[in-house]
């Protein structure tokens, strides 16, 4: 059994609460190294991997997805090794082709972050059974929404079937009221195998934005209120394609420290 010897930072954006393992783990063995993080703390969401070093540094998040809550702590702990109370940079993220453009600034103990979204690849309708229902799909994930009613215990059941139907690696359910300002994010990760019922979904968010600009055929602002509290998005349109998705929120840095921990092998049985 491989063991791994973890330095990390915890971060809580809007309480989608995310681990940065800063000490370098191969890229090999990460699904691994997080599959024992989770089960090693329950409060964590998701896990991610700060490769390289210096100013070269890169996010690779635990199912190579891209995250938009990871993005902005990452670079809310850059603007914290600065010592600096505001930080415009870009940064390289699993999930996304070039760089991410991402601002925080300081606010109170805690950073307000900005970071301009990857565009969607398609948005279209897709049949789940008795359900048909719109999906976006990024290049690290992809999302439906949900506006009927969808408990969730039966969600939770079907992500995995849902994931597999549209050949995905990562996969969230968002389930929404009816004017698009309350959500629920589901999310499953094929490589870990696991289900979360995350506090805040960043990529969910957008895609919400995303989707109502294309179907409005006009620019969106929104507020959406999930279970850990309220995402921003922006999301602007032309020709019937978006064209900016710009999606803000908290970031607060919470734990830090060191540990060691073994490995978690997945053996998957949705193929």
């Amino acid at each position: 059994m491989k063991t791994f010897d973890i330095t990390y930072k915890t971060f809580d954006p809007t309480g989608n609460r995310t681990m940065l393992v800063t000490s370098p783990v191969e890229r090999d063995d990460q699904a691994k190294a997080a599959g024992g993080i989770l089960d090693r703390d329950r409060s964590l969401e998701q896990v991610a991997f700060v490769e390289g070093e210096g100013g070269s540094r890169r996010l690779q998040m635990m199912g190579g997805e891209f995250c938009g809550n990871a993005t902005m702590s990452f670079a809310s702990m850059l603007a914290a090794e600065s010592g600096v109370d505001s930080l415009d940079t870009e940064v390289e993220v699993s999930g996304c082709d070039g760089k991410v453009p991402v601002h925080v600034e300081k606010d109170g103990e805690g950073w307000l972050g900005k970071v301009t979204m990857p565009l969607p690849n398609e948005s279209k309708v897709k049949n789940f059974g008795r359900y048909k229902l719109p999906i976006v799909r990024f290049d690290g994930i992809t999302h439906t929404i949900v506006t009927e009613r969808l408990p969730k215990p039966l969600a939770e059941m079907l992500i995995r079937e849902w994931a597999n139907k549209i050949r995905v690696d990562a996969f969230g359910i968002l389930l929404m009221n009816e004017d698009y300002t309350e959500m629920t994010p589901i999310v499953y990760v094929k490589s870990t195998d696991t289900v979360v019922k995350e506090s805040s979904c960043a990529s969910g968010t957008a895609a919400v934005g995303a989707y109502l600009a294309m179907e409005r055929k006009e620019p969106v602002s929104l507020t959406i209120r999930q279970p850990g509290g309220e995402l921003t998005v922006e999301a602007d349109v032309a020709d019937g394609k978006v064209t900016k998705l710009i999606l803000g929120g908290h970031v607060t840095c919470v734990d830090e420290g060191q540990f060691e921990v073994e490995e978690k092998v997945f053996h998957l049985k949705h193929d």
